[in-house]
Parts: structure tokens; sequence; C-alpha cells
């Protein structure tokens, strides 16, 4: 397997991240602690969560609630192994949801909290960075639907007019990191019934990788809960 070469240089955790027991910050996806560690990024995508924490076998992952669209800042050294990750409301306390999985070690994952109104879900994914190439002038990206909607809206990504993902993506579709020139890319997000619809353009940066956020929830008037693209770096190669 290639030895992963992520350099989070610019997308440490914050100061007040600290991360208790058994999990520490990491600035380098390849700077893990021993063998036996595994790497775990955690997002809050629920629209209706203002504040959500994420236990790892009982221990905070966080000591800080992560907001809506609010994400860890970097990849987390945890052990390796069978880990019960839990999301729960860090107003009320209550358990959201709940999920186990078997971690392997020097592998990348992401967590993403999704759903709305009572209907949550802990999706998880392992990130195939150690996979891609760091070489010349590409960038990777992928992207989470995260939009409580039973449409799937067409994602339309194009790159200097040419389209470089056209497809439909149900509520939870997680796409694979696919490669692109580096430069400016248009993201665009629609449904039939236009209840969905959203664009942005994003500056990629050579051999970094990405992940577009696909959130909010469709018919909502509070600007910050609406459908609409966000973006964040999983490091560079």
């Amino acid at each position: 397997m290639k030895t992963p070469y992520v350099l989070f240089r610019y997308y440490i955790l914050t100061a007040g991240l600290m991360i208790m027991m058994t999990v520490s910050c990491t600035k380098s996806a390849d700077d893990h602690n021993s063998p036996q560690t595994s790497l775990l990024m955690a997002f809050n995508l629920a629209p209706d969560k203002a504040a959500a924490g994420f236990l790892l076998s009982g221990n905070s992952l966080t000591y800080n609630p992560l907001p809506f669209a609010g994400y860890t800042g970097a990849y987390v050294n945890i052990y390796a192994g069978i880990r019960k990750v839990t999301a729960y409301d860090f107003n009320t306390g209550m358990n959201i949801d709940t999920l186990s999985y078997t971690y392997l070690p020097g592998r990348y994952y992401s967590l993403f909290l999704t759903g709305v109104s009572g209907n949550y879900k802990n999706v998880l994914v392992q990130d195939d960075v150690d996979s891609l190439s760091g070489k010349g002038d590409q960038a990777y990206i992928r992207y989470i639907n995260a939009i409580p909607d039973s449409s799937s809206p067409a994602v339309n990504i194009t790159f200097n007019g040419n389209t470089v993902v056209q497809q439909n993506a149900a509520f939870r579709t997680i796409s694979g990191f696919k490669a692109v020139t580096a430069g400016q890319i248009n993201v665009a997000l629609s449904n039939k019934a236009q209840t969905i619809n959203a664009s942005r353009n994003i500056t990629l940066e050579a051999r970094k990788v990405y992940t577009l956020l696909l959130i909010g929830m469709p018919g909502q008037a509070d600007s910050t809960k609406a459908v609409q693209i966000r973006y964040i770096a999983n490091g560079q190669l």
C-alpha cells in the first residue's frame, strides 16, 4: 500500500478543540503515534442540531460541540479496532445516533452526522487519500449530499465549461474522490421541483483534496440552514 503523505499544515485543530484521553490532534496524515492508530474527521451536517457532540468509545472526540456545518478541522488520531461513535445533542445531552465500526490502522475516515427532525444517522466512509497521486496540477474532489430530501437532486460540476461530474445523488450519497485540473470549478445543485437550487464557484489548488458539503433544508427561510454548497480541504498531498 502506498504510504500516505497528506499534510495538514493549514487545517490543524484550534487550541479550543483539545482531544481527550485516547485521541490526539495530528498535523500530518502520516504522523501516527503508532502503527495501531487510524485517523477520523467528524462533521455535523444535521441542520436542526445547532450543537452536536461526539463520543468515541465513551470519550469526547472534541471538548467543544460542532455547530451545523462544523467539523473537527483536521483528522484526529484514534486507536484502531472496533470503536463506537455516538453523536449527541450537546444542549440536551440526548443521544442522536450510535455507530460501531472497525477502524483499520493507518487509514483515514470521515464521519457525517446527517438527518433532520428525529431521523438521524451517522454515516461513516473510509477516505482513500493514500491512493491519490500527489503529482502534477491535479486536485481531488468528492461530495456528500446531506440534504434531507427524497428528490435525488442533480449534481453538476464543470471546469472551463467541461463536465467533471454529472449525476443524481440520493440523500446521504458520498461520491469517490475525482481528479480535476486545479483552478476554478462551478458546482450546481438542482431538482425538478426547484426546491433545491444552488450554485457556487470554487477555486481548487493543485495537490489538495476537497470534500463538497451539499447541505441545508429545502424551503428553509433561515439562510444559515437553507440549501447551500460548502466545502472543506481534507489536506494536501
